[in-house]
């Protein structure tokens, strides 16, 4: 009983048990009024001595971060509670958001020194870099803006848009502006550290303990990649809960409630695989190929040779392809959908989406056409072969029964551009798809929950790489040029797709199916070609190319590992991705970048030695 904080511990539960159960007597007993009075006397009674309680003990260890914790906590209740039962709800949602988000990050904080708080050199290292992060005004910008861009995005989604298009576009801002705001708060916190530290000399007190200059940099690594799990985590947290409250909003047309929220459930909050359309058996491209060839090789012996030249190939593979996406009036086409199995061994319904567009639109601007699948006439209501009739260039998901895919795990699709209703007045338009998402079979294979968990676990893995990127630039760079380098090297990862299809287009040759001995082949021959010719311009373009293609080829795709558009489209971001990820991004691109980061760091002198 000698110790101050037992006597105040007696004294706070004491008048709970006596405040609380003095009223709850009074309640039993019919007297509403003095029970109501004596339980709010006794919530203001515990509230005050809790506060005076830490007003006491701010000198104990941490008492004051726990004491700003409990303060917050009852202000954010005391305001936010009553407004949620106005038309100021959103505000509300909004306060208790960053308010939960907030006390995450400082719990996890906590946890996250603890852990590092062992005696190694890394760990040391590694917890001075999260002391320095919460010093740091710029990262600690960003750490704000991650801690306040979550809860604040709901309140700007417009409540008249469809439900599932206000989740999409909550998912899309959320992910891509955490992963945003993370992937520059990582390079500007690991290159202003170890950039300072050795600009002003501060790096000595750290090089003359025991530590070599791989712990440091593994340390430096280390730190930056914990707090970005930290971040991520509460982020996870943050997306998860406010997506599940957008979800439960009241949908935009009260006419068809029932069709905004199957859409939200099926097509959201789910993880789905998808399939896509391939010819029947008996349509070979490579045949077809041939046969295109010979025909233009006659019509145009000039322009069109023996060989046909890779530009060419591709251009008659594009028109292949879009002709077979093609529907004319009257005619039909048949596309084939495999590897369903999973869809029919869980007994789930799976998706048909697809986006019609008409060469010449009908003036209600609306697409009929007929469907079978396996030869059975969709839909089919009480024996009758139903039209399909939808709306010209937009996208449309028709639900499949299992029950339609055979044991082989296929399902054959056969579209006719006819009028059912009346054949003779079938639209004389062609109905094409575009390749790729314009036609394909959606399945669920698991739930949204651990989608957004692998999501997130994929982006941690693209900042552990933006995070060995600032440290391999900071060991030689200035703090400008580091981080310069680093948002190249970052900004050409994302475009990395785009950048590699404007390089092919660009240097005006394919390299389909070319290994790289091929290729060195067909760059020097084209080289070599064009130089001899006289046409320099065409010459320097192949080099720029080879150039750029040398770079891409360096540094991680982040554009094939980008799990947002896969979250808010409610397909699935698989644990293959995930394990592709990692090993490519993960392992082989950060270890390089470790390497050459103690490569350069194990051979730079720190300090010069004046006599």
């Amino acid at each position: 009983m000698s110790k101050p904080w037992v006597k105040w511990l007696i004294v706070f539960l004491g008048g709970l048990l006596l405040g609380g159960g003095a009223s709850t007597l009074l309640a039993f007993q019919g007297e509403v009024v003095p029970a109501r009075y004596l339980f709010w006397a006794t919530q203001t009674f515990s509230v005050l001595w809790l506060l005076w309680g830490f007003w006491k003990g701010r000198d104990v260890p941490g008492m004051k971060t726990v004491g700003a914790m409990v303060i917050s906590t009852l202000i954010v209740g005391a305001l936010a509670i009553p407004m949620l039962a106005t038309s100021k709800g959103g505000l509300a949602i909004v306060m208790i958001g960053m308010w939960a988000m907030a006390e995450l990050f400082v719990i996890g904080l906590w946890l996250i020194r603890l852990l590092l708080s062992g005696g190694h050199p890394v760990l040391g290292i590694a917890r001075t870099l999260i002391d320095e992060a919460i010093r740091m005004k710029i990262a600690l910008i960003f750490i704000i803006g991650v801690v306040l861009l979550i809860p604040v995005l709901p309140i700007l989604i417009d409540a008249q848009e469809r439900l599932d298009y206000r989740i999409k576009f909550f998912l899309n801002w959320s992910l891509g502006g955490v992963s945003v705001l993370l992937s520059l708060m990582t390079v500007f916190l690991v290159c202003g550290s170890i950039c300072t530290e050795i600009q002003r000399k501060h790096i000595l007190m750290t090089m003359v303990k025991p530590v070599s200059r791989i712990q440091y940099l593994i340390g430096k690594w280390l730190g930056v990649v914990l707090l970005n799990a930290l971040l991520l985590a509460v982020s996870g947290v943050g997306i998860y809960s406010l997506t599940k409250v957008l979800a439960q909003q009241q949908v935009s047309n009260v006419t068809t409630p029932m069709i905004e929220l199957a859409a939200v459930e099926f097509e959201v909050l789910t993880a789905r695989e998808s399939a896509g359309p391939t010819p029947a058996d008996e349509m070979d491209f490579s045949t077809e190929l041939r046969l295109r060839h010979e025909k233009l090789h006659r019509e145009n012996p000039e322009e069109y040779g023996e060989k046909l030249e890779s530009k060419q190939v591709k251009a008659i593979q594009n028109r292949i392809v879009a002709q077979w996406h093609a529907v004319g009036p009257g005619d039909s086409q048949t596309y084939v959908f495999r590897n369903l199995q999973p869809a029919v061994e869980r007994n789930i319904p799976l998706q048909l989406r697809f986006k019609p567009k008409m060469s010449k639109a009908p003036d209600d601007d609306m697409v009929r056409m007929a469907l079978w699948i396996n030869d059975r006439p969709y839909p089919n209501y009480q024996g009758q072969h139903v039209p399909t009739i939808v709306a010209n260039d937009n996208f449309h998901v028709m639900t499949i029964a299992p029950t339609y895919v055979t044991a082989q795990g296929t399902l054959e699709l056969r579209i006719q551009n006819i009028n059912l209703m009346a054949p003779e007045a079938t639209y004389p338009a062609t109905i094409s798809f575009s390749p790729g998402k314009g036609l394909e079979v959606l399945y669920s294979v698991g739930g949204f929950r651990w989608n957004l968990t692998r999501s997130l676990a994929m982006i941690w893995v693209r900042l552990g790489f933006l995070g060995i990127l600032g440290v391999m630039a900071g060991t030689f760079l200035g703090f400008p040029v580091a981080c310069l380098l680093s948002f190249m090297i970052y900004f050409a990862a994302i475009a990395s797709a785009y950048l590699k299809e404007s390089l092919r287009n660009y240097a005006g040759y394919s390299d389909m199916g070319m290994n790289l001995w091929q290729k060195i082949n067909v760059i020097g021959g084209g080289l070599v070609e064009n130089l001899a010719k006289g046409e320099f311009w065409e010459s320097t373009k192949i080099i720029i190319r080879f150039v750029g293609e040398g770079f891409i080829s360096v540094i991680p795709e982040f554009s094939t590992y980008n799990p947002t558009p896969l979250v808010s489209d409610g397909r699935v971001v698989s644990m293959m991705m995930l394990g592709e990820a990692t090993l490519w991004v993960g392992f082989v691109s950060s270890g390089a970048c470790l390497l050459v980061a103690w490569w350069i760091f194990s051979r730079r002198e720190l300090a010069k030695v004046t006599v």
